[in-house]
C-alpha cells in the first residue's frame, strides 16, 4: 500500500511531492520512512522531483533511507558465473 505514494495524481503530482508543497515534513519523512521496505522495486527514479528537497532536508530519517536505499534486483540475488572466453 504505501506504494501508492508515488503514483501521480491527474495533476501528475505524487503525495511525497504534495507533503512538500504543502510544508508537511512530518507526514514526507512518515511516507520516505514507509518505502524502505521494499528492496525489489527502484524507487527513486520515481522521485527524482522531489530529490533536491529530500537532500537539503539534511532529516536522519530522509538519510536512513538513502543508506537503505540500494535496489535489488529479484534476478541479481543468486550468483551468475560467467565463463571466461580463453586467450
Amino acid at each position: 500500500m504505501p506504494l501508492v505514494m508515488l503514483h501521480p495524481d491527474p495533476e501528475g503530482k505524487t503525495a511525497l511531492e504534495l507533503a512538500l508543497e504543502q510544508l508537511a515534513p512530518r507526514s514526507f519523512e512518515c511516507m520516505v520512512d514507509m518505502l524502505e521496505d521494499f528492496p525489489d522495486f527502484c524507487l527513486s527514479k520515481m522521485m527524482l522531483k522531489s530529490m533536491p528537497s529530500m537532500i537539503s532536508s539534511g532529516s536522519s530519517i530522509i538519510n536512513k533511507f538513502f543508506d537503505s536505499a540500494t535496489y535489488k534486483p529479484p534476478l541479481m540475488t543468486h550468483s551468475l558465473n560467467v565463463p571466461w572466453p580463453s586467450n
